[in-house]
């Protein structure tokens, strides 16, 4: 599943580069495990998370600060050519 941002895009310009903005991208991945957990299609002792570009600081920060345990973690920043 891809979590995405508020269905109100002033919504995500109004906390982007806050620090209130990985907070509420933990609180949608949170979110999301409860909501399928809830509906009998996971097991969320096997939920596992991947960051990519510039959501790399917002798994990061869920993997340091939910209540939530993660199974499996990837973080994969862009890589630029050359470096």
């Amino acid at each position: 599943m891809q979590v995405g941002s508020s269905t109100d895009p002033t919504e995500n310009v109004k906390y982007r580069h806050t620090p209130e903005e990985a907070t509420r991208q933990m609180a949608a991945y949170e979110g999301a495990i409860d909501y399928l957990e809830e509906r009998g299609l996971i097991d969320r002792t096997r939920v596992g998370i991947i960051g990519f570009s510039r959501t790399v600081s917002y798994v990061a920060y869920a993997l340091t600060h939910s209540k939530y345990h993660f199974t499996a973690a990837t973080l994969q920043t862009a890589s630029t050519p050359g470096m």
